[in-house]
């Protein structure tokens, strides 16, 4: 798209071509997925050689550094070059690292879609994230682009930062602040429950719990595999273990033990889905890769269930004592914690 806007050297006209939005598109869908198959490389290559905190940490450095060193410096990533356009300031100006992180973390709101469909109808043809940083995109022959004096480009660019900016930022952080309590509540109760069971304690003796404390009986201990869920789960050891009140099966613990962290996290993340599905009440969990960053907890009104490391710990409850089943779920939790402990001691 063509407009006749001023040029950078000063008051002379001439006519600036703008990148259009399907142009934009597919540049940014290129550099995602650039991004992509990098993090896929370091997941199966270099993850199990630092590790998932710090594999992650090297992944979200990586995807910053990707977007913010070009946008401060020629204005092209990959894909943008791929699609030969790219990035300008609108006072005609050099980029720099402010307009490169303003950009980047710009797409945060323009993520809501309005945010990137807005250069479709803008006179400027910047998205979200341009007015943020005071940016534009253009064809990469351009040269010497200035579509506002720098006054007029700071007054444009502050009025954005205080509408658009400032707000997404305090809901970034809110929002932030809510799931990380969320995620550090499910931590705390995953290792609360220590000490977990070692390796070499098998499934039968984990869920072999004195649960009489709270008026429940031994109903019987059985393999995992008789239960249709978990028939053909990737574990290598399962047992659940019903326990009754007044001859009603009202609470079942299973445990099942995992060859590998990454046989563990794949049936935690099926499991995850299912209770997802079924309307899940509380959901804390954060998971990276394929073995996920830290151990969580995922529950329903009558089901939680833990995994840390090789162990997937299953507690169900149900109506039939003077406990309602969430109550009685934590009781059991309980009950199974001071058996491990048992189990540690000399």
């Amino acid at each position: 798209m063509e407009s006749s806007l001023s040029g950078g050297g000063g008051g002379e006209t001439k006519s600036i071509e703008k990148a259009g939005w399907w142009r934009r598109f597919w540049a940014y869908a290129l550099d995602w997925l650039i991004l992509g198959l990098v993090e896929a490389s370091l997941s199966w290559i270099v993850f199990p050689l630092i590790g998932d905190t710090v594999g992650t940490v090297l992944v979200l450095a990586i995807t910053a550094l990707y977007f913010v060193w070009p946008y401060s410096r020629g204005g092209q990533t990959l894909g943008k070059k791929v699609l030969g356009i790219r990035v300008v300031a609108i006072d005609g100006s050099p980029l720099n690292w402010r307009r490169g992180i303003l950009r980047t973390v710009g797409y945060v709101p323009s993520m809501s879609v309005v945010g990137y469909l807005w250069s479709i109808w803008d006179r400027d043809k910047q998205a979200w994230h341009d007015k943020l940083a005071g940016t534009t995109v253009v064809r990469e022959w351009e040269q010497g682009v200035a579509i506002a004096s720098p006054e007029e480009a700071w007054r444009r660019q502050k009025r954005w930062l205080l509408g658009l900016g400032l707000p997404s930022l305090v809901v970034a952080v809110g929002g932030a602040a809510f799931f990380w309590s969320l995620i550090q509540g499910g931590i705390a109760e995953v290792n609360n429950m220590g000490p977990w069971p070692g390796p070499e304690v098998p499934s039968e003796r984990a869920v072999a719990v004195d649960l009489t404390h709270l008026g429940l009986s031994t109903g019987g201990i059985v393999s995992a595999r008789s239960v249709d869920y978990w028939r053909d789960g990737g574990y290598e050891d399962g047992t659940m273990a019903s326990y009754h009140s007044g001859g009603e099966q009202v609470v079942v613990v299973m445990a099942l033990k995992y060859a590998s962290k990454e046989n563990a996290a794949r049936d935690f993340r099926d499991l995850r889905a299912s209770v997802e599905a079924a309307g899940c009440r509380l959901y804390t969990s954060f998971n990276v890769g394929s073995t996920g960053l830290v151990r969580c907890q995922t529950a329903d009104a009558d089901n939680k269930v833990y995994w840390k490391d090789e162990w997937i710990i299953v507690i169900g409850a149900a109506e039939g004592t003077e406990l309602p089943p969430e109550m009685l779920l934590n009781r059991v939790r309980d009950g199974v914690t001071a058996h491990w402990a048992a189990l540690a001691r000399p």
